[in-house]
């Protein structure tokens, strides 16, 4: 079981914490790997601005590097509050170092659903495609990922 700080739980960025939140803070500081309680402060979290939220987002995936679901709640809080190139940033971060399928088809839903919005078809084509190859790249033909390659646009 490892400590984390009240720094690292709690960040400068304040909101007014519900009494679920500051147990969950609590649960944290005493074992910063507990899911669950990651998943009940960010769920609060994510409903405030993402100045306040951003800094919880980061020490969790501090806490846990890989994992899959704690990215994907930070890129949709981003994507609620409107945050494109915040995405994008999210993106970068973790879609190498946690190389999971669900990350990778959230990221390729992204680039449809965001990026290639108001695009002509060679334009689109031409920002889906280093997408694909890069997401081609990462998991390969691995035949879990066919739902990856079911892309229209």
């Amino acid at each position: 079981m490892s400590e984390t700080t009240e720094a690292e739980v709690s960040p400068t960025a304040e909101w007014e914490r519900s009494t679920i939140a500051l147990t969950m803070e609590g649960r944290i500081r005493r074992d910063r790997h507990d899911v669950d309680a990651w998943r009940v402060l960010l769920a609060e979290a994510a409903d405030h601005t993402p100045a306040q939220f951003r800094p919880v987002f980061e020490a969790a995936v501090s806490a846990m590097p890989l994992s899959a679901p704690l990215w994907m709640r930070w890129v949709e809080a981003e994507l609620r509050a409107c945050e494109a190139e915040q995405v994008e940033a999210i993106f970068e971060l973790c879609l190498l170092r946690c190389p999971q399928l669900p990350l990778w088809q959230l990221f390729l839903n992204f680039i449809k659903g965001v990026k290639l919005v108001g695009l002509d078809a060679a334009s689109a084509r031409s920002q889906l495609l280093p997408a694909l190859e890069l997401t081609l790249e990462a998991v390969g033909a691995d035949p879990v990922a066919g739902p990856l390659w079911q892309v229209r646009t």
